[in-house]
């Protein structure tokens, strides 16, 4: 009696399996406010609000989920919250990043790569490769383990720190300081590229060369750098990336 109501656009992967979003209609098959969502893989229920929360103590359940991402494996990366009041949830772990049973990385708990204390604190929508990797950005919480709003930011794959806000940006000068990262994209190799920010005023970074792509640790393209022709680069959009490593 429990029935669909709702969907998200599906994701759809090379296999030919679907990934999606829904909502169920409250009032029939033991439909509530508090258990009347999920994600699904074709006809597989992979998580739904108001269960358990897989990887987290007993009675902390999910209250709901972001967009998702798929492997041509059928593997589900997803990001999702949950309910505060139960199994220690708090809104300050309350929300996490999954790949189908399996918890990731969870708000409030030790951010990997970095001083014991510094603890996540929010979480972009995971991307995932062929191979189960997960990519993702995430804050930090300011005020412990040298956590300031300087470099509470950072993108991982998996649980290694790939770059940082406040820290040496690759590939520049000595001094020269990421201050802000985007969402990451990921390839089958596990190499991420993503486009960052830079802190002005030290290393020589100004107004005119305080942007850039990095390919992992790789200067792929820098704001005020020569664009072929007699151009230079002013500003950077979206990012895709191929199983070669390339950067577009």
């Amino acid at each position: 009696g429990a029935l669909y109501s709702f969907f998200s656009t599906p994701v759809l992967n090379n296999n030919g399996q679907l990934a999606y979003w829904g909502s169920l209609k409250t009032g029939v098959g033991g439909v509530t406010l508090n258990n009347n969502s999920g994600i699904w893989l074709d006809n597989t229920l992979v998580a739904r609000k108001g269960f358990q929360a897989a990887g987290s103590p007993t009675g902390a359940l999910y209250s709901s989920f972001f967009n998702h991402a798929l492997n041509n494996n059928g593997q589900l990366a997803y990001h999702g919250y949950l309910q505060p009041g139960a199994g220690g949830v708090t809104q300050s772990n309350n929300q996490g990043i999954w790949r189908d049973s399996t918890l990731i990385v969870r708000k409030g708990f030790q951010a990997t790569g970095t001083p014991t204390g510094a603890l996540f604190s929010n979480f972009s929508i995971p991307v995932i490769n062929n191979n189960g990797q997960i990519a993702y950005w995430a804050a930090l919480q300011p005020g412990s383990a040298g956590v300031t709003i300087n470099n509470n930011q950072g993108i991982w794959l998996d649980n290694t720190l790939v770059a940082r806000a406040g820290f040496q940006a690759a590939a520049t000068p000595t001094g020269t300081l990421y201050s802000s990262l985007n969402n990451p994209i990921l390839n089958n190799n596990g190499q991420v590229a993503y486009i960052a920010g830079l802190q002005m005023g030290a290393g020589g970074v100004t107004a005119d060369n305080n942007t850039g792509i990095w390919r992992d640790n790789r200067l792929i393209a820098r704001k005020g750098s020569w664009a072929g022709g007699e151009t230079v680069y002013s500003g950077f959009n979206r990012l895709i990336l191929n199983d070669k490593g390339q950067v577009a």
